[in-house]
């Protein structure tokens, strides 16, 4: 299986934040759009200590205040995800793109809930429309590599997990013990990968987002 939430490569546990921004829709007041922030920003902090159900309902309550929010949408996805609701997950992923169809994380984590229920092809068009987006996404790279590997294309798979460790994801130990990279460890290939290791790491799916100011 491919790390949960909260664990050691879906940053949730002890992640570190990112000071990151959101411009609100124009609809809310600024008061609501504050009161939406601080909920937020609880559901991070909550987050991040492994208190879910908290999470959740500081998300909840920042969607409630501001529909739009996608980043709220998101991680509340990954709580759910964390939590083996893959169905609620699904639907936070898309109430996200709702908000934003132009960001490739939303995509991306979307189609790592898809994979999670064995729905493969809509898995792999998540991961495209996410790098179509953003074609450095290192995590949808590595996630596309995944897909490929089990179903076969070693091709296709020893080339997006060349491009994702390119593009930053490097923790090597993580991708020798993944599952879904069994059949490429056969490629040839895949023993050049051993030359080069760099310390980097990156999540399968983009979270948490940091608080918003």
């Amino acid at each position: 299986m491919r790390p949960k939430v909260g664990g050691e490569r879906i940053v949730v546990g002890a992640a570190a934040c990112f000071l990151l921004y959101m411009l609100f829709s124009a609809s809310g007041s600024e008061a609501e759009s504050q009161a939406a922030r601080d909920h937020y920003n609880k559901g991070v902090i909550y987050q991040a200590q492994g208190q879910l159900e908290l999470a959740i309902s500081e998300y909840r309550q920042a969607v409630g205040l501001e529909p739009g929010y996608g980043w709220a949408w998101s991680n509340m996805g990954n709580v759910w995800l964390s939590l083996g609701r893959v169905e609620e997950a699904i639907a936070c992923y898309q109430e996200a793109i709702r908000s934003d169809p132009h960001d490739a994380s939303f995509h991306n984590n979307l189609g790592y809930a898809y994979s999670r229920q064995g729905r493969t092809e809509m898995a792999l068009s998540e991961y495209q429309q996410a790098l179509a987006l953003y074609p450095d996404y290192a995590a949808a790279l590595f996630n596309l590599a995944c897909i490929y590997s089990q179903q076969g294309q070693l091709d296709r798979a020893l080339d997006c997990l060349k491009k994702a460790m390119e593009k930053g994801f490097s923790d090597w130990a993580f991708i020798e013990r993944e599952p879904e990279l069994e059949n490429i460890r056969r490629h040839p290939g895949y023993h050049e990968l051993l030359k080069d290791r760099p310390a980097a790491t990156h999540p399968h799916l983009e979270e948490p987002r940091g608080k918003h100011d």
